[in-house]
């Protein structure tokens, strides 16, 4: 952590390279980016052994995976509900980047963001949250096919996505041939997904899990 921070300040501060991180030293990736995934990592090995075991009370235990199976997945989905809602309708002006009204507009936008996050959540936490009943956990060749067929047509879709470009690519603004490529690799994975389930409790438990899945998960 204290190299990789050393080095961070070396190539920003000192060096060549901007403070900013997205959007400056991610494309294409550039060192001082990794000086700041070393300090990242460092940091997270250092409190994993006090995250641990905090983590295996029940109810931080219960927060984490709460927060995780909604805020978390869903708040770039809100982001972009919010920004094709305020956007193109003008509500939300965008001054220019950096500027102080910039600035003071990032408290609204953020309230607005935060208020879509709600109703996602509202929407579907009881289904991200529920109680799934026990499913089988024996895995099969056409398990583990699908499973490789579903992730490459997942990364194929990303993959295409990425390398498109910024222009125009239809309505959604999205090229078609990687939206469909990304549903049609979610739609096998969830068919052939399995989920690991403890004999006789359907959901996984802290005091069940070793610890060093505890900051994984």
């Amino acid at each position: 952590m204290a190299g990789g921070l050393v080095a961070l300040i070396g190539l920003t501060v000192v060096g060549p390279y901007p403070v900013g991180m997205v959007g400056y030293n991610t494309a294409p990736p550039t060192l001082a980016l990794m000086a700041l995934a070393a300090t990242r990592t460092g940091l997270v090995l250092a409190l994993a052994p006090a995250a641990n075991r905090w983590l295996r009370r029940t109810g931080p235990w219960s927060a984490v995976i709460a927060v995780n199976l909604t805020v978390f997945l869903w708040h770039m989905g809100a982001a972009a509900v919010a920004a094709a809602l305020l956007f193109p309708t003008g509500v939300l002006p965008q001054p220019p980047l950096h500027s102080t009204t910039w600035l003071l507009w990032r408290v609204p936008w953020t309230a607005a963001c935060a208020l879509v996050l709600v109703v996602l959540v509202a929407l579907f936490a009881r289904i991200e949250l529920r109680r799934s009943a026990p499913r089988s956990a024996e895995r099969g060749p056409w398990r583990d096919g699908a499973t490789v067929l579903g992730l490459a047509a997942v990364l194929a879709g990303l993959l295409f996505v990425a390398v498109s470009g910024p222009g125009y690519h239809g309505p959604t603004g999205l090229p078609w041939a990687g939206v469909l490529s990304y549903l049609c690799g979610a739609a096998v994975l969830r068919v052939a997904r399995t989920r690991p389930v403890l004999p006789g409790s359907g959901r996984l438990s802290p005091r069940s899990t070793p610890d060093s899945q505890v900051c994984a998960w």
